[in-house]
């Protein structure tokens, strides 16, 4: 997603691409397969020769075969080792502020907009800029209400595809993301991070009046209201307002039935 200070949950992007592991082999063609191994059998006509060889020629015949030699492919068996050598370490394109690594220089030009600030990409309705396109078609939704994801179950609609996926497991039941310490799982991994934090006593959000600490942003919102006395949630019987939502509930209870 977006830079700092767009405005919108940040996606988890993947930078960096993951190199193929030791042992994978190319196809004949000369294009890279990562799923292709060396269990791959030779031409028909080539295996007898191919078994009387000695080792070293062997391997040397089959390099030429999964490299691509001999099939009309430019591609060098040194070309493709150093291509698979940019992947292992994270990429042949640095950035100069923060030095870190990518596979490729359009990853990389994404990546520098979040050190100059650069947000190219404008919402025709509002001030908002976005350094991706895709943060600012999901920004346009908040505008136009438009919600393309539906889950099969409920109907329930949703701006985002993450959002849905989220959903779907509270129909599935599914909890991926895993506590190393306790064992105990969580359907999203905002929660787990959240809990962690019980087990190492950080407090990573402070208030800025009194210095309170706690482990969760929205922890911190709540107590800021005890200092600005904002109380965004009202009953709609009475008018009576309240700065959390727990406690209009529990009004509610009464007002409603007096």
């Amino acid at each position: 997603r977006g830079g700092p200070g767009d405005g919108e949950v940040q996606p988890e992007q993947r930078d960096e691409e993951v190199a193929p592991p030791p042992g994978d082999a190319t196809r004949q063609g000369g294009s890279t397969d990562r799923y292709a191994t060396r269990d791959a059998q030779p031409v028909q006509n080539q295996q007898q020769d191919d078994q009387k060889a000695s080792p070293v020629l062997r391997k040397k015949q089959l390099g030429r075969k999964y490299t691509g030699s001999g099939s009309g492919s430019k591609r060098s068996t040194s070309g493709a080792l150093q291509a698979n050598s940019r992947g292992r370490t994270g990429g042949a394109f640095k950035c100069e502020v923060c030095e870190k690594s990518f596979a490729s220089a359009s990853k990389l030009k994404r990546h520098k907009m979040y050190h100059t600030g650069e947000k190219p990409f404008s919402c025709d309705l509002c001030p908002m800029r976005f350094t991706q396109k895709c943060n600012l078609v999901r920004h346009v939704r908040t505008h136009t209400g438009e919600k393309p994801y539906k889950c099969d179950v409920c109907k329930m609609s949703f701006t985002e595809k993450d959002t849905l996926a989220r959903h779907m497991r509270t129909h599935t039941g599914e909890k991926p993301f895993k506590c190393g310490v306790c064992k105990m799982r969580f359907t999203e991994k905002g929660h787990l991070v959240a809990h962690v934090r019980t087990h190492t006593g950080e407090k990573p959000f402070k208030c800025g009046i009194c210095n309170m600490s706690f482990t969760e942003k929205g922890h911190l919102v709540k107590h800021m209201r005890t200092h600005t006395g904002e109380k965004p949630y009202k009953c709609d019987a009475c008018s009576k307002a309240f700065s959390l939502l727990s406690n209009l509930k529990r009004h509610k209870a009464i007002c409603i039935s007096l």
